[in-house]
């Protein structure tokens, strides 16, 4: 190549280096800029998935072997279950007496079916008392209609009576007036406040086979206190009563379709909480009835009860009382105990109680119950 044309190729190079360089250096600018957007645009759909509950695509490495289903972020099932294992020991006239089995073993399943539909099934074993059992099946539709009112329909415990207890043993009033019973149900509860009706076709059908037993159950609570008063229309019904009375007719070839005779009661309780001490009072009362051997028969029954915490523990002391009640639960219960949880799902309680019955006779007894809940 000759002299004259390099020297040109060089001048040429020399004018539009600058402008080359310039162009690249544009290229760069831009490229550095289009990154920029699309992180703000990545940022801005990543707020906008955000605020519209949005879910992110499905990545099959990022889920759980076993799914879970779930409706509005809560499982539609929940299993649960409750094992209670008791040592006792009894004295009394007759002698002593010790004992070791399982109490109770109850198993449920809860289902959320929609907003407002539940479904409810609890399986019962009680050593030496249920076989295993279907206990309660119920469906309840939550706010009918926007009114705040529920239907219930099913085998249930229906509210007449509160029951509550710091002690090991159920109380004499739950032994005398607790009530299961496939029964129709409205509730409604507002600010504290809460009402409810039933009716049921009891066992004791006053000769006939229709829902002619009703019950009321009204109460008021909040943090410190709550306030109950119940009904029911033939407290002959409760599960105590109606099988000690089968039992009492069962020798003159009878049974309870052919009971006529009916009985109302009424539930009174009132409960307190101070600080750390607890006071629970109840009261039932029942119209005078007579059958078979039940002649004259106008139960009543009183529990009163104080419990504080000392530590991780529970103390309780209660007396109960009951009249015209021979033959079916004990005069007068002192009883003394205590308990505390070991973990969130363990608990162990124990309880003293001190039974007199209708002759006057003592009988002294120990509990000793080991409890698990999941």
């Amino acid at each position: 190549m000759a002299f004259s044309t390099k020297l040109t190729l060089a001048a040429s190079l020399f004018v539009f280096a600058p402008a080359l360089y310039a162009n690249q250096a544009d290229v760069q600018a831009e490229i550095r800029a289009l990154k920029l957007q699309l992180q703000d645009i990545s940022a801005r759909l990543q707020q906008l998935e955000a605020s519209q509950g949005m879910q992110a695509p499905y990545d099959s490495r990022s889920q759980p072997e076993t799914m879970i289903i779930e409706r509005d972020e809560t499982p539609a099932v929940t299993v649960y279950g409750l094992l209670e294992i008791e040592a006792g020991y009894s004295d009394n006239q007759q002698g002593s007496s010790s004992d070791l089995g399982v109490a109770t073993v109850e198993l449920g399943l809860d289902a959320q079916l929609t907003r407002n539909i539940n479904a409810t099934v609890t399986a019962l074993y009680e050593e030496d008392a249920t076989d295993l059992e279907i206990d309660q099946a119920t469906l309840t539709l939550a706010d009918l209609a926007g009114s705040g009112v529920s239907l219930s329909l099913g085998q249930t415990y229906v509210p007449f009576g509160n029951f509550e207890t710091n002690l090991v043993n159920d109380t004499l009033i739950l032994e005398l007036a607790e009530t299961r019973e496939t029964a129709a149900m409205l509730s409604w509860e507002y600010q504290g406040f809460n009402v409810s009706a039933y009716t049921f076709n009891g066992d004791i059908d006053h000769g006939g086979d229709t829902l002619e037993s009703l019950g009321v159950s009204l109460g008021w609570s909040n943090d410190g206190f709550s306030f109950g008063a119940d009904y029911i229309s033939n407290i002959l019904d409760s599960d105590s009563l109606s099988a000690a009375l089968a039992e009492d007719i069962s020798e003159a070839g009878l049974d309870l379709s052919n009971i006529e005779d009916r009985a109302g009661a009424f539930i009174l309780q009132a409960t307190a909480r101070l600080a750390n001490l607890m006071l629970i009072a109840e009261y039932v009362d029942s119209e005078r009835f007579s059958i078979g051997s039940f002649s004259e028969r106008e139960l009543q029954a009183v529990h009163l009860e104080a419990a504080t915490d000392i530590g991780p523990w529970t103390l309780a002391l209660s007396w109960q009382e009951t009249d015209n009640a021979a033959n079916l639960l004990p005069q007068e219960r002192l009883s003394l105990g205590a308990s505390t949880s070991i973990n969130d799902s363990l608990g162990i309680g124990l309880e003293y109680w001190r039974d007199q019955d209708y002759s006057g006779r003592d009988a002294d007894n120990l509990l000793l119950q080991l409890n698990a809940h999941f």
